[in-house]
């Protein structure tokens, strides 16, 4: 080979003319390649016909002894000791100092050869074409200490004064000691190297041979302090990026940008270091030399790097500037800094303001003067723009002026989709938690200050993970304006939502059905199609106000996407749906994605103990792209550590804390340990995330350490793309105990929970479904069943407090089809580890029959529902006002086999200044002589917490009225009932729930006495199937006061008359205003003969305390219940008037058919 590679050389040799060098190779170059000549074994006559024929400038020298072959070369190179001067490093730094440097002679061949002590010929020389400072009188050669070696011969004669041997096949170092003349040239930087070294085959004259090497160059600064006359000024590297106010944030990728100075064109091995400073420290960021990399410069190159910053995670924000430094191949270095610029680095703080580049995203909801009620569980819409740069996810912050928190997973998903604009979430629980951690303030004032920020979210890899493990930082955010949440009754018209659309893509013509909540039943909803400059307006009514379909138009052009929204008085949010082309539908789609990362929760490095059991080792998060991934069928779970096979056992694997698989221990493959899991039923839908969770056992025996993950996974066709960042998902590294000492006591079992159902669906709503779950280590711990959506928000409690049974059942309500939902099963102190998902599952809207008789015109619990067709399901609704208040009492009646029924009624009451609410109507607002002030009252506990409706149910606690009555609060967020109650202990009231709540809904119930009590919730079960006969059933109590309904002149008898229902003693009272009660029958009997009484109004009682001629209400109380109701209007009783000779009495019956005037004739019904 080294023939063929001489006869290279020769070749060019013949072909190159002897002008070689003045067409472009330096005598440096051809240094080099008489040195390659000589390192392969070139007879050293050869070496200087080469020299001749490339024009080389340095002297050559005869052979001596002829070098024919390979093993009569020695090789030069860099010893790795410590005094062998790094290129640039500074020697000699007074004129006429000493260098020292180190070199190392190899001798790979067969025979001894000697160098001699002081070498014939100048070891060093300086850089071709400088004066000053060669190198020059007293130079020796001296063998390296540690290398000493007895000298073949040391003949003392001139010139030589000995020389040393280096035995075949061994290396020896040297240093070489010179003096640098000051006897000539100009103050300056001189670059030296070694030029020759003789050597020969005896120890009496060591000459004959030589090496020629361009090897290592070493710099001779001069003496400042001596000679600062004539200090050279080098060329500066030019840095054209960064500028003066960059601001450059990490993990955006910044151009850094320079040209080399000019001095460097043509040459080769430029070593380039770029580096990071704030003044006070510095970060390198990238070097050519590493791994032996360099660059070859042109005339007027230059160079760049993209650096994101990301390797430099925990530097602070500030100012920096960026320094560039350039070491050419004789060890001459060149500098240059950048001008200054700032870096941001979200995840340190800076000390002094930034400058900040203007939000891209703007917040829209909530918008200026908001109020939303937090004793309500009242929806809060978010919406934004859509922020344009490069991002993974939003998430959304809720905060006030006085501080900030993310909103925790009960209320807000750790991501929102990057295509999504908008979110929700419900004032409640989890804002008045927030409120009481942070702020401490009065839940019952109005808590102003409050605002939405919205962040972008960029997740990329970090780089001081070894585990490849992601970080992630906001890249932009916005802020709503400050709005109200206010615990203060307050009602506003329900926002829609959208939750989803099917389909989200297809041509023009396509039918979209818009699945979510809030669409109005009685009046048409506005359904905005929109490009965002071109679009159309639909209106239409939905069936149950959860769902809307229309058609696409075939106006709308194909590829283009159009947003979706509803409009009822309030924007919902956004959908959006992709116009295709009729030949797109048909053509193969992409494969769907699923990028696969460790979840932030995912267990760090640790210490597990033998025989430990229900390890969590890792917990893997899965995200869909824009296409649902329904087709998974295997889960390969594994460990890449030796003998995991007999170290793990049981391993399990939960989906969102359901588990769906086990394997009793793994298998070898050759490469790792692994087992498949069969799976089914497994949807992750569109721009959603799931976590998949990996438990084992640890085997009692097991010494050593172990991981354990998912190492693959599996899909029926067409399959799936999945990108898990190259390598398997094993969990971090744990180290089992093998000290044998284990923590006393024993760590005690934690508990844990699986659920397995609901799953799936589609459950009818208004049917059983059944929650099916198993509760490991519960010991005496209660559970309660919360309901999720698919945001991850809790929307609803459906079970509190209950026994561990493994089984819960439960009716869903018609309000949540078209949508995902899954049930959170916990223990009752929401203990971490003892909380788990069911899967997703649907809802579809109760079978509503529709009537195959037309329903004719009828009165329905006093109301007057007109005539429907036949097919008609909805029958009608009534609004109705009193006087001195406003009672809209929306009423709806479904018709069915031509007959209206009463399906629902819904109460908004608003009273005028000047009047309270009380019951179902409003009442003047006067002082009463009887009354007491109050302070707020506050529920202890209600007993039950759950049952039927027609349940009586018990309110304990204090400040409840004695001397007039309760408004005791039921809603359900939505709609509710107001129920009027007298306490007789000032601790307890009793209530009865209404026939009209629905089961497996759970009410928020308060109390009002002019102050607002704290909530307490009751939920309406199923009616049980194993009651009693239906003759056994209690009748649901309920009083309906009809009369009187005019004014009275006293004395003279008037009839307080009523209708009820379970009541068999009533008492029977007269008040002025509603409010000052005067007892006209302390108890009345009560039989389905006798609903009325007798009362003598006597002249008297007439003008007794505040009774005469005011607002006289009568009201009607069943002493067993405490179920009260007031008469439809107030009567006025009249003090009989004597009147004088010829008077006419009929002034008198005048003033009374005046105030009779203003009675109405209607009846209300207290329940």
């Amino acid at each position: 080979m080294k023939k063929i590679i001489i006869s290279m050389f020769l070749v060019a040799v013949l072909v190159i003319p002897t002008s070689a060098s003045a067409a472009g190779l330096s005598q440096d170059q051809i240094s080099s390649i008489l040195t390659i000549l000589q390192s392969f074994g070139a007879n050293q006559s050869v070496v200087n016909n080469v020299a001749k024929s490339l024009g080389s400038t340095a002297a050559q020298f005869s052979t001596g002894v002829a070098a024919t072959s390979a093993s009569q070369t020695l090789y030069l190179s860099k010893p790795t000791s410590s005094f062998y001067p790094s290129s640039g490093g500074a020697y000699g730094n007074t004129l006429g100092g000493a260098v020292e440097f180190g070199f190392t002679l190899s001798n790979y061949g067969n025979t001894d050869f000697y160098i001699s002590k002081v070498p014939g010929v100048a070891l060093l020389t300086s850089t071709a074409g400088s004066a000053g400072y060669p190198a020059s009188g007293s130079s020796t050669l001296n063998y390296v200490v540690a290398n000493q070696e007895t000298y073949a011969s040391d003949t003392g004669s001139a010139p030589y004064s000995g020389s040393y041997v280096i035995p075949a096949g061994v290396s020896r170092t040297f240093t070489y000691t010179g003096q640098v003349d000051n006897t000539n040239g100009v103050a300056g930087i001189r670059a030296f190297k070694i030029v020759q070294i003789n050597y020969g085959t005896t120890a009496s004259n060591p000459t004959g041979l030589s090496i020629v090497s361009g090897l290592s160059a070493l710099t001779v600064t001069p003496n400042l302090a001596s000679d600062s006359t004539n200090v050279p000024v080098l060329p500066s590297v030019t840095i054209q990026s960064p500028n003066n106010g960059d601001v450059w944030q990490l993990g955006n990728n910044n151009i850094i940008r320079w040209t080399y100075p000019t001095v460097l064109a043509g040459q080769n091995n430029v070593n380039v270091y770029v580096s990071l400073s704030n003044g006070n420290s510095t970060w390198d960021i990238w070097h050519t030399n590493t791994g032996g990399l360099s660059v070859s410069l042109t005339p007027n190159s230059g160079g760049e790097v993209s650096w994101s910053l990301l390797n430099f995670k925990d530097i602070p924000s500030g100012s920096y500037k960026i320094e560039i430094s350039i070491s050419d191949r004789l060890g001459v270095n060149y500098h240059g800094f950048s001008n200054s610029f700032t870096v941001i680095n979200p995840n340190t703080p800076t000390a002094t303001p930034l400058p900040v580049k203007p939000s891209p995203i703007t917040v829209t909801l909530p918008r200026t003067g908001s109020i939303y009620d937090n004793g309500s569980l009242q929806n809060i819409p978010v919406s934004w723009n859509g922020y344009q740069g490069n991002f993974d996810y939003y998430r959304v912050f809720l905060g006030n002026t006085l501080s900030t928190s993310v909103l925790t997973n009960r209320l807000a998903p750790i991501q929102i989709s990057k295509y999504s604009n908008s979110f929700s979430f419900k004032a409640g629980d989890g804002v008045k938690s927030f409120l009481d951690n942070l702020h401490g303030q009065t839940l019952s004032q109005i808590q102003n200050g409050y605002y939405v920020q919205v962040d972008a979210v960029k997740v990329v890899p970090d780089p001081y993970d070894a585990l490849g493990r992601t970080t992630e930082y906001a890249v932009a955010s916005g802020k709503s304006v400050v709005f109200t949440i206010t615990t203060s009754p307050f009602s506003s018209s329900t926002t829609p939502a959208i939750f989803s659309i099917t389909p989200t893509s297809g041509p023009v013509g396509t039918t979209v059905v818009v699945y979510g909540t809030g669409f109005n039943t009685t009046r048409d909803n506005v359904i905005n199609i929109s490009d965002g400059q071109l679009g159309v307006s639909l209106k239409m009514k939905s069936t149950y106000g959860n769902s809307l379909s229309f058609t696409m138009p075939v106006t709308f052009a194909a590829g283009k996407t159009y947003m979706i929204s509803v409009d009822n008085d309030l924007l919902s949010n956004i959908a959006y749906f992709t116009v295709t082309s009729v030949a797109a539908t048909i053509t193969q789609q992409a494969l769907p994605t699923l990028k696969v990362a460790f979840d932030q929760t995912t267990p760090l490095s640790g210490i597990v103990q033998p025989g430990e059991r229900g390890v969590v080792f890792a917990r893997i998060k899965v995200t869909a792209g824009p296409q649902a991934v329904n087709n998974m069928n295997n889960i390969q779970v594994g460990s890449n550590l030796s003998n995991a096979d007999t170290k793990l056992k049981n391993i399990r694997v939960l989906l969102d804390g359901s588990q769906i698989g086990t394997v009793s221990n793994l298998i070898y493959n050759g490469s790792y340990y692994y087992g498949w899991i069969n799976v089914s039923n497994i949807s992750i839908p569109a721009y959603t995330s799931r976590i998949f969770t990996v438990i084992g056992d640890v085997d009692p025996l097991a010494v050593g350490s172990v991981n354990l993950g998912i190492a693959g996974w599996n899909f029926v066709a067409p399959g799936a793309s999945v990108d898990q960042g190259g390598s398997p998902s094993y969990g971090n590294l744990m180290q089992i105990n093998s000290s044998g000492v284990v923590a006393s006591p024993a760590p005690v079992a934690q508990p844990y929970i699986t659920v397995t159902s609901p799953s799936g669906g589609p459950y009818q709503a208004g049917s059983l479904l059944q929650v099916n779950y198993s509760a490991i280590n519960f010991g005496d711990l209660k559970v309660n069943f919360d309901l999720v959506n698919q945001y991850g928000a809790v929307i609803r409690n459906i079970g509190t407090n209950l026994n561990n049974s493994g089984v819960y059942t439960w009716i869903p309500t018609a309000d949540l089809a078209g949508t995902q939902w899954k049930i959170l099963v916990s223990s009752a102190d929401r203990g971490p580890s003892a909380q788990a998902y069911s899967p997703y599952f649907t809802v579809t809207p109760s079978y509503v029959p529709t009537s195959t008789t037309a329903c004719a015109a009828s009165s329905v619990s006093g109301y007057s529902v007109p005539a429907k067709n036949s097919g008609e399901s909805v029958g009608s609704t009534k609004l109705i006002s009193i006087l001195n208040g406003t009672r809209s009492t929306s009423k709806t009646f479904t018709c069915n086999n031509g007959t209206f029924t009463e399906s629902f009624e819904t109460l908004n009451i608003t009273c005028n200044s000047g009047y309270t609410q009380t019951g179902s109507g409003c009442a003047a607002v006067t002082p009463s002589s009887n009354s007491t002030s109050l302070p707020a009252p506050v529920i202890s506990s209600i007993t039950p917490t759950s049952g039927p409706v027609g349940t009586v149910v018990t309110i304990v606690g204090s400040g409840f009225n004695t001397t007039r009555d309760n408004i005791v609060n039921l809603t359900d967020g939505q709609r509710g009932v107001s129920v009027s109650v007298r306490s007789t202990s000032g601790n307890t009231l009793p209530i009865t729930i209404p026939s009209t709540f629905i089961a497996g809904t759970t009410y928020k119930l308060s109390v009002d006495n002019d102050l607002v009590s704290n909530i307490a919730y009751f939920t309406v079960s199923a009616q049980s199937q194993a009651t009693a006969p239906a003759e056994t059933t209690t009748i649901p109590r309920s009083i309906t006061v009809t009369g009187p309904l005019s004014s009275y002149f006293g004395p003279s008898p008037a009839a307080v008359t009523f209708t009820s229902s379970g009541v068999s003693r009533v008492k029977i009272e007269a008040c002025v205003n509603q409010t000052s009660c005067t007892t006209l029958a302390s108890s009345a009997s009560v039989t389905s003969s006798n609903t009325s009484w007798f009362w003598s109004i006597s002249g008297t009682e007439a003008f007794a305390g505040s009774m005469g001629e005011k607002q006289v209400w009568l009201k009607v109380t069943d002493l067993d219940s405490s179920i009260s109701a007031f008469a439809p209007s107030y009567i006025y009783i009249i003090k009989p008037t004597v009147s004088p000779s010829g008077s006419p009495i009929s002034e008198r019956l005048d003033k009374a058919s005046l105030f009779g005037a203003v009675l109405k004739a209607f009846s209300f019904t207290a329940n």
